[in-house]
């Protein structure tokens, strides 16, 4: 049977407006989901007592999720980059039908994956407690997380189809979503169970996990049906089947493990990294004799420090996530141009906004835990980790650049070479009078550096370069103004009361940083052009004002 061509596309900025749509959209989602999530980090210490109590739990808390993520890595995290890079490709060839039978085939299969992978974590989570975590008390939140690599699973195979159609509503939605379910158990469960002690508030609040994700996959499943997009496909793939056209079950599921598990392996590095801090930084604060104190500071690294560094990738998180259908769309149809400057816009976009959140949160790295934990321990390791939002923000980007030119394993290679510097600097440094979990922070940060180095190196021999460096230099400039100016402000505040001292500092850096960007012409008008909608008008008002250069 002779297959439909697929209609042309054509080529310049509406590609990298199309792409820069459904990132827009996916980052209003995580916005809006890692506002709701980010809430607990800041809520559920002070549920949990606050103090060192509150820390101890923290540190429970970010023991149950290493374990639950290399689970989750090994059945979910790949899947919709995967499944989503079939369906792109599928679609570029005229080929919609095919979307609806990978979706059914990897359904069944995560379905299986999932369900093995939650007994093994809950049947593991007692051995896992005493000889990884050195916490017994660690066991019941791994036990009350396990059945969420289930949920998860099959959530991913549906968010998959959605990214492949380049149909992001429906993935930000769901993340809302089970952002609101989860963090409401959380704190619920929280509260309920502290009374019992606190391994048993940090059980309740790693049960949020289970709650959010199965409220995310009942929301996927009720609008897969109704949405018009999908239900063409789904009408396609029915006169498929009468024809018996398309790819068997087993044709799918080998392609869709050659995709999924390079990107899981890589996705599995980073909770092994998390791991292996569970693991290092506990018996290396032992071993610099503060082993009263290895919980909780432990607690500091994962549970106050860490989620200010990992807070600003939600944008190169949904850059990664629109870019791997985009270039394969690309790749697909031969354009390597196309591919070559979304890659270039995924760049530019990612260092204009990492590099002054970058420079903002090491201004802020004191006052803020302070204000927040009363926690002036924090202060060191946050400063360090401050300067990894942007290596973290280089290394999502180009590996979602890399996937969507097919080369997914690249980005695990790169990874794994960022990870062992980052276990020898933490091994070495934890254990130094005057360093402890500080040098975990520049472990961490050391990694991401590597690998964001190593990424970019690996795109620029195939697709020329992606790195504008007299770009860079512009944002570079800009960032450095406004970090001084934040600090004077900071510094002549009157702090008696910090959140009015935080405020000012915020309000003057972003004011600065967005005068001085203009200043130094850090901004395309073909940049602002790319954004949906508003992106032409908005781009001809800032060139008649001198705002962006040409």
């Amino acid at each position: 049977m002779e297959q439909p061509k697929p209609e042309p596309r054509p080529a310049g900025r509406g590609h990298a407006g199309a792409f820069l749509a459904g990132a827009l959209i996916l980052l209003v989602g995580s916005l809006l989901s890692r506002l709701l999530g980010g809430v607990y980090h800041f809520v559920l210490p002070i549920l949990m007592g606050g103090g060192t109590q509150a820390a101890v739990g923290m540190g429970l808390f970010g023991m149950a999720y290493p374990l639950y993520n290399v689970m989750l890595s090994l059945s979910a995290v790949g899947v919709p980059l995967g499944i989503s890079k079939l369906v792109a490709e599928s679609t570029a060839r005229g080929r919609r039908w095919e979307a609806a039978r990978i979706f059914r085939v990897a359904v069944v299969a995560l379905a299986v994956l999932g369900a093995a992978l939650s007994v093994a974590l809950y049947l593991l989570a007692q051995p896992v407690a005493i000889w990884i975590a050195q916490d017994a008390r660690a066991a019941i939140a791994i036990r009350a997380i396990a059945p969420a690599v289930f949920f998860v699973s099959l959530e991913s195979a549906y968010r998959g189809v959605f990214q492949g159609l380049q149909h992001m509503a429906p993935h930000a939605a769901s993340q809302v979503v089970e952002q609101i379910i989860r963090v409401l158990t959380m704190f619920a469960l929280a509260v309920i169970l502290l009374p019992r002690g606190i391994q048993y508030a940090a059980a309740g609040a790693s049960f949020g996990a289970v709650t959010g994700a199965a409220a995310g996959l009942a929301f996927l499943a009720i609008v897969i049906r109704r949405d018009r997009l999908t239900r063409a496909v789904w009408q396609e793939r029915r006169v498929a089947a009468a024809t018996r056209d398309g790819p068997s079950a087993g044709q799918i599921l080998r392609r869709l493990a050659g995709l999924v598990v390079p990107i899981a392996l890589a996705g599995m590095v980073l909770p092994l990294i998390n791991v292996i801090d569970a693991v290092l930084v506990p018996l290396r604060l032992h071993a610099a004799g503060l082993g009263t104190r290895a919980t909780a500071l432990y607690g500091v690294l994962v549970g106050y420090a860490m989620p200010f560094m990992v807070a600003p990738s939600i944008v190169t998180t949904a850059l990664a996530v629109s870019l791997v259908p985009s270039i394969s769309d690309a790749i697909a149809r031969g354009d390597t141009a196309v591919a070559k400057d979304r890659a270039a816009v995924g760049m530019r976009v990612t260092l204009l906004l990492t590099v002054p959140a970058a420079v903002g949160l090491f201004v802020l790295a004191a006052p803020l835990p302070q204000l927040l934990y009363h926690s002036p321990v924090t202060a060191r390791p946050l400063a360090m980790m401050a300067w990894g939002v942007v290596f973290l923000g280089i290394q999502q980007t180009t590996t979602g650049v890399l996937q969507g030119m097919g080369l997914p394993g690249v980005p695990v290679v790169n990874l794994l070479y960022g990870a062992a510097v980052k276990v020898l600097l933490t091994w070495w440094l934890v254990a130094l009078p005057g360093w402890n979990v500080t040098g975990a922070a520049l472990g961490t940060v050391a990694g991401f550096a590597v690998a964001a180095v190593l990424n970019i190196r690996a795109v620029q021999r195939r697709l020329g370069r992606v790195v504008d460096l007299n770009a860079t230099a512009r944002i570079l400039a800009a960032a450095a103004v406004m970090g001084v100016v934040a600090d004077v402000v900071l510094r002549a505040a009157s702090h008696h009361r910090l959140v009015l001292d935080i405020g000012a500092t915020v309000v003057a850096g972003v004011v600065v940083y967005l005068v001085a960007l203009a200043a130094v012409g850090g901004v395309r008008r073909s940049d602002v052009e790319s954004l949906p909608r508003f992106g032409p008008p908005l781009g001809r008002a800032l060139a008649r004002l001198h705002l962006v250069r040409e």
